[in-house]
């Protein structure tokens, strides 16, 4: 773990006036998206030469939803450049993992630290009135991402 990468990270984020809190290498908190996504647990692993952001759904796949989230998380991985999202198939959390390699510790953009929690809350924006659909009903993942890249391109 590089200290000056926490540091900055955390310097960051109270500026922003986030509340977290720091185990070790670990830095969590809780980002309210609205809608009807809520609230997303976002831990920030600080490595030596880089920051792993996983943003992690309150909500947890039923192994009878496992193939379809599944499927739509595939679809909707599909084309994405950076970052992606992922289930567990041991508990069925669903997350968005982004990372950032960081080659130079002293000179870190705030834009990139910003990064870290706004790209995967816009993914959980984006798609995650889909996932949610799929955890608390029936659809059609291939139909479900159609819609909304319908959407984006209006």
């Amino acid at each position: 773990m590089n200290k000056m990468l926490l540091d900055k990270m955390q310097q960051r984020l109270t500026s922003k006036e986030f509340r977290y809190a720091t185990n070790n290498n670990i830095i969590s908190l809780n980002v309210d998206i609205g809608e009807a996504v809520g609230v997303l647990r976002i831990e920030i692993h600080v490595l030596d030469n880089a920051y792993v952001c996983y943003a992690s759904l309150n909500n947890k796949a039923a192994p009878d939803k496992f193939c379809n989230i599944s499927e739509y998380l595939h679809r909707a991985n599909l084309g994405l450049i950076f970052g992606n999202f992922e289930m567990d198939f041991s508990d069925g959390e669903i997350r968005y993992k982004y990372s950032i390699e960081i080659e130079n510790a002293n000179n870190i953009p705030n834009q990139t630290l910003d990064k870290c929690i706004l790209l995967p809350c816009v993914m959980f924006k984006r798609y995650g009135s889909g996932i949610l659909s799929l955890l608390f009903s029936d659809g059609d993942p291939q139909e479900l991402i159609k819609e909304i890249e319908n959407d984006q391109e209006k």
